[in-house]
């Protein structure tokens, strides 16, 4: 439907609706073979654009399939990137003090990061929606009763919870939000 009501973070933050925050970028690299299948990828829709463009000869051309699925893949080549569990890791260990709260792309990637953790004697717990609603609960109440001090989770934590001592947060995802 149409837009009740617009109220962004800026109105937010002055009528302390939600925290001040700092946000940091941090850049991350491929591996060698992460790069080789994202260059490979890169020329594959480099040719299908091409294609697409001279059969529509404008530069309006609506995306196909194919184009949608090479992309995709694109994308999940960086989100999948095997640097960011490092870095993930190491923002948890240089902030060993603080509530944390970690935010990924996949259940995948959010399992990777908590075996890092654990490589390095982090304890963290993890939610997601492939553990049953009774791990799922446990894993919230834990984290709430300060059991853990990093909760490490996906698309399942989107809709929100309330957890009003988190100091810092990691999005480890590319997001557009």
């Amino acid at each position: 439907g149409e837009i009740v009501y617009n109220y962004d973070v800026k109105d937010a933050l002055k009528d302390d609706v939600v925290e001040n925050y700092k946000m940091v970028y941090l850049k991350t690299h491929l591996n060698h073979s992460e790069q080789q299948q994202y260059d490979q990828l890169t020329k594959k829709i480099s040719k299908r654009y091409a294609q697409l463009y001279s059969n529509s000869g404008s530069n309006s051309i609506d995306i196909d399939k194919q184009l949608k699925l090479l992309l995709f893949k694109r994308s999940r080549v960086v989100n999948e990137s095997e640097q960011r569990k490092y870095v993930a890791t190491k923002l948890i260990l240089d902030n060993i003090s603080r509530k944390k709260i970690v935010f990924c792309e996949s259940i995948s990637q959010a399992e990777d990061i908590q075996e890092e953790c654990a490589f390095n004697d982090l304890s963290t717990v993890i939610y997601h929606s492939k553990l049953s609603q009774k791990r799922r609960l446990n894993a919230l109440n834990d984290y709430q009763a300060n059991y853990y001090h990093t909760l490490i989770g996906c698309k399942a934590l989107d809709e929100g919870f309330d957890v009003p001592d988190i100091d810092f947060g990691i999005i480890v995802s590319q997001t557009k939000t």
